[in-house]
């Protein structure tokens, strides 16, 4: 399988694993969950050509329709690390359920999401594209850290999960798979674009723990089922004011 990261939803066609380090989150400001309703829509096309992908002000895709849609979808990040002193968090919005980030202090029309922890370690900006053309949606994350000291373990994670219809999850070493049984109506993958160190992975509905960065897969392909599928990506120490950036692509058919 190529690799490259993506997340692609085709209308043709996400054990408990703790990682204990990442487990913990810092006390949050109530931040009210944005996964509904949308706030920038992205249309084109008719028939078996229409496409519709949505992305609330945190970032989260809300819907992605192509020409039939996913159905209820939980998608986010999460965000991951130590401190000098060997403190753990973490820091996660996974669309209808979140804690640890503020609310984006910055949204242009781009758009372009600005958003910091409620700690003030971490930024992160997301921006986002579509190519009509190739039916491409293309997410770009950067995370910078604004501690003022160094940082280690850092990881972010993306991940998304269906949950209407029973799904069967894959993996390849980039990409995460999905589609519905038995229609084969949707298929969705995941697909790392840009990292040099990162994994993928699968977990149940009920297992996937959505503050965790880097949990442990499922073993794939899956049973039909409800499950939910993430790319996990390790940028390991990074100094006062450095900065990653990683690229997800949702494609829909």
């Amino acid at each position: 399988m190529l690799r490259i990261a993506k997340i692609f939803i085709f209308p043709s066609t996400l054990a408990l694993l703790a990682l204990a380090p990442w487990a913990q989150q810092p006390a949050a400001a109530a931040v009210e969950p944005l996964s509904s309703p949308a706030y920038k829509c992205w249309t084109s096309g008719s028939g078996a050509t229409y496409i519709q992908i949505c992305i609330s002000k945190h970032g989260n895709v809300v819907l992605l329709k192509a020409p039939t849609p996913t159905g209820a979808i939980d998608e986010g990040y999460v965000a991951c690390l130590k401190t000098p002193a060997g403190a753990a968090a973490s820091y996660y919005d996974a669309g209808s359920t979140q804690s640890g980030w503020a609310e984006p202090y910055k949204v242009t029309d781009a758009p372009v999401i600005y958003r910091k922890t409620t700690d003030g370690k971490l930024e992160l900006t997301q921006s986002f594209s579509r190519d009509a053309e190739k039916r491409d949606f293309l997410i770009t994350m950067t995370l910078y850290n604004r501690s003022g000291k160094t940082l280690y373990d850092v990881r972010l994670d993306r991940y998304f999960g269906l949950k209407d219809d029973p799904n069967v999850f894959n993996l390849s070493p980039r990409a995460v798979f999905a589609w519905d049984e038995p229609a084969f109506s949707k298929f969705v993958t995941m697909t790392e674009l840009t990292a040099t160190s990162y994994d993928t992975a699968v977990h149940t509905s009920g297992g996937w723990i959505k503050n965790a960065c880097h949990q442990t897969t499922e073993p794939t392909p899956t049973a039909p089922g409800n499950w939910a599928g993430r790319i996990s990506h390790n940028f390991g120490t990074m100094a006062a004011g450095a900065s990653k950036t990683i690229k997800v692509l949702y494609r829909l058919q």
